[in-house]
């Protein structure tokens, strides 16, 4: 369904709306591209809470790098394909431990040595 046919009660996947924004931000930089202005990267907030196995896929897919993406610690393969892809991944140790994990389970370290 195109996103003003969503329902307000009613929320899309993740997934949708991380293809939706790509799509979308991708349009624009061929468009400023064409017209020699700079582009945008495609940087989501991904892999935050428990279920985040199809974001962080979606992500891995369609992103130049991701924020975030505490969970991807808990998903060897996803964790072995970023490192692959050489996809980066933007931490912020003091901030997750406010809002996900507590300081001495952040994957930070591992993901920085």
């Amino acid at each position: 369904r195109p996103p003003d046919q969503w329902p307000w009660e009613e929320d899309p996947p993740d997934t949708y709306f991380n293809y939706y924004l790509w799509a979308n931000v991708t349009a624009l930089n061929q468009y400023r591209h064409a017209t020699g202005q700079n582009t945008f990267l495609y940087r989501p907030n991904a892999g935050e809470t428990q279920n985040a196995t199809p974001t962080v896929a979606s992500a891995f897919l369609l992103a130049d790098s991701v924020n975030h993406c505490m969970m991807l610690d808990t998903q060897p393969v996803l964790q072995y394909l970023y490192y692959l892809g050489r996809i980066g991944i933007a931490l912020s140790p003091l901030s997750d431990n406010r809002l996900h994990r507590s300081y001495e389970t952040n994957p930070f370290p591992m993901y920085s040595a």
